[in-house]
């Protein structure tokens, strides 16, 4: 009887956009196995990369090479947490699909040797990782009964850069204050009908940020969602309009 096998998938990683470093002085090497889902990718990218505050992320899968940037804010096909995202907002698209990390597989993915794709990290410093599949590979599995999943770093060259850099906008106390403000905006606008969890805001950065300005109240689990105040809303609208003023004056 032959040995059982598992499909690995070896992807190298390296950064571009903003915060491009030449692949040949730093990239990484990922082997996950067929059945992994793309969450598992996920933590071993943020492993290997040596981060250790989370944000939001995804998957962009265009199974190519981008040539420019803002090629990928036309992606039509996405992976990510849905747990973060309202399905409604997608069920006009019929040219966009967005998969939930947790259960899409790299197999799922269909995707074939030297294809490329996306991951985009944070969206305020905008992190943006090329993963070329160098190589779909088959091992002996030595533990046939094993359960779940293979995602391992293999290979790290250069060292990883400082998560939050000179450049951060977290470092920048005004930015993050108006991105604290730009979510709860969001938050109370009835035709979204959003609604964030202490954690979701703590990945933003700005939980404990609008909770001492008095402008949400703290649940007593961080998986609960929190309650705008009065000043919330108010605060809110305050920003609303200014932003409204702002645009007619014709943009920042």
């Amino acid at each position: 009887m032959s040995q059982p096998q598992i499909t690995l998938y070896r992807f190298k990683v390296s950064l571009i956009g903003d915060r491009y470093v030449p692949a040949e002085e730093l990239h990484r090497i990922i082997d996950v196995s067929a059945n992994a889902p793309f969450f598992a990718l996920h933590e071993a990218i943020y492993e290997a990369f040596d981060r250790y505050d989370p944000h939001l992320c995804k998957f962009l899968l265009t199974r190519q090479e981008v040539k420019y940037i803002e090629d990928l804010f036309n992606a039509t096909e996405e992976v990510g947490d849905m747990a973060l995202v309202d399905d409604s907002d997608f069920e006009e698209d019929e040219d966009y699909t967005l998969h939930d990390w947790a259960s899409y597989t790299i197999a799922d993915a269909a995707l074939k040797e030297q294809d490329c794709i996306y991951y985009w990290f944070d969206f305020g410093d905008d992190w943006i990782h090329r993963l070329q599949l160098e190589q779909i590979f088959q091992i002996d599995d030595d533990e046939p009964e094993r359960e779940g999943y293979i995602a391992a770093v293999i290979e790290k060259v250069g060292k990883s850069p400082e998560q939050y850099g000179d450049d951060s906008i977290w470092m920048d106390e005004e930015m993050q204050e108006s991105l604290g403000l730009m979510i709860l905006m969001e938050m109370c606008d009835p035709a979204k009908n959003i609604s964030m969890t202490w954690a979701d805001l703590e990945l933003e950065g700005v939980a404990e940020d609008l909770w001492e300005r008095g402008f949400i109240e703290k649940p007593e689990s961080d998986d609960e969602p929190v309650t705008i105040t009065d000043e919330g809303r108010e605060a809110a609208a305050a920003f609303s309009q200014m932003l409204e003023e702002v645009m007619k004056q014709g943009g920042w």
